[in-house]
């Protein structure tokens, strides 16, 4: 198991990680602000029962959203043992983001560089892990 202490202080740990290519299933053309702008916006998290979770999506640069967005875009689900609001004893975030392919990287430094500083009150939920 990966556990990552963020900027807050608080400990979260990987529940789940995916990632694919950024242009993947795109037949053809030249990436551009419009077709960056749809894939940015239709980034979400599928589980096998289709819960919707708190999600946050790190959004490119302006730069990358005109030309190219990074080659790869990363998901990773986050609990906490510790809950945002106290109703519950636990708290999750998705979080999603663009970056380099992740080449000879490992994993926990590819998660940590972009989730260090989330500020997981603000967007996580409370509720089942």
């Amino acid at each position: 198991m990966i556990f990552i202490k963020l900027k807050s202080g608080r400990d979260v740990y990987v529940e789940e990680f995916k990632y694919n290519r950024t242009y993947e299933g795109r037949l053809g053309g030249i990436p551009n602000a419009k077709v960056n702008i749809e894939i940015v916006n239709r980034q979400e998290w599928h589980d096998a029962w289709n819960h919707t979770w708190a999600t946050y999506v790190i959004q490119p640069s302006e730069e990358e959203m005109m030309n190219y967005l990074p080659f790869a875009v990363y998901k990773v689900k986050l609990a906490s043992y510790k809950p945002v609001n106290k109703i519950w004893d636990n708290s999750s975030l998705v979080v999603i983001w663009f970056d380099e392919l992740p080449g000879e990287r490992p994993l926990k430094e590819i998660i940590k560089k972009a989730v260090f500083s989330i500020d997981w009150d603000k967007y996580a939920e409370d509720g089942i892990v």
